[in-house]
């Protein structure tokens, strides 16, 4: 066994994933310039999408892919969030020249969220509220 030198112990994800690609992102100034909370944020955000996606090659995104990711939040906050922090991602990609030319998540579509607005809550129910709070 003399001379032999035993395997490295590598860490990280595999080069050229996503979350190769988030992990060298979360690195660089870009992301430290940001505020405390929204590192904090972004974070949780990064780890939710690496547990889902990470170890897909980053240069055969496609719209389809970032749809499908997407999909797999529950309600449309949450997947618009997701197309956000990926285009994050690709457009860092592009930039640095991690093998992808386009941002595939410009072209995914986003989850219309409550077009409406939120409800305004009627004199009645402001009282409900207040007794039940009282």
């Amino acid at each position: 066994m003399e001379g032999v030198k035993s395997p490295q112990k590598r860490d990280g994800a595999a080069r050229g994933t996503l979350k190769w690609v988030g992990e060298q992102y979360l690195r660089s100034a870009k992301f430290h310039r940001r505020s405390e909370v929204s590192k904090r944020m972004l974070r949780l955000e990064m780890g939710w999408l690496f547990d889902a996606a990470g170890d897909l090659p980053i240069d055969r995104f496609q719209v389809r892919h970032v749809e499908a990711v997407m999909a797999r939040k529950a309600g449309p906050a949450a997947a618009n969030k997701v197309k956000k922090n990926l285009s994050l991602l690709f457009n860092y990609a592009v930039k640095k020249g991690y093998g992808l030319t386009f941002n595939p998540a410009r072209y995914a579509d986003k989850w219309k969220e409550n077009p409406d607005g939120f409800h305004t809550w009627s004199e009645a129910e402001i009282q409900a509220f207040k007794m039940h709070d009282a």
